[in-house]
């Protein structure tokens, strides 16, 4: 009885190697960069939050500024110049932050707006107060 063995060339079955080992890593490099997509996106989305959390805790330390104001029933270590330049500034910048994409930016200029015309509106209110002592 013969038994018919196959011998495949040195060179062919190198090749044939390295195509299945080519495939192993297209199929690997797919992997992980689907797994490092996806960690991109919770990590975009985690700065995401916590940019919109920071965009509405900093304009709330205008608040602090606003009850200081009204407790002393002055303004006088407010400067009008600063106030006003910077309210300004924020008027200015405001459609830019209204029509933005961008959440964070958006929602820092709407809560920042409002906060910053309550601190003039107070300090012009109460600006008077320091010129009555």
């Amino acid at each position: 009885m013969a038994v018919a063995v196959t011998i495949e060339h040195p060179a062919a079955v190198f090749i044939k190697q390295k195509q299945e080992l080519s495939i192993c890593l297209n199929r690997l490099h797919y992997l992980f960069k689907t797994a490092s997509i996806l960690k991109r996106r919770k990590m975009d989305s985690l700065i995401q939050a916590v940019g919109v959390c920071a965009a509405v805790i900093l304009p709330l330390w205008n608040i602090p500024l606003i009850v200081r104001i009204v407790q002393r029933k002055s303004s006088r270590d407010i400067s009008l110049w600063w106030a006003l330049g910077v309210w300004c500034s924020l008027v200015v910048m405001a459609p830019s932050g209204f029509i933005s994409k961008d959440i964070v930016w958006k929602v820092f200029n709407i809560t920042n707006f409002i906060l910053f015309s309550a601190v003039v509106v107070f300090t012009l209110l109460y600006h008077r107060g320091s010129y009555e002592k």
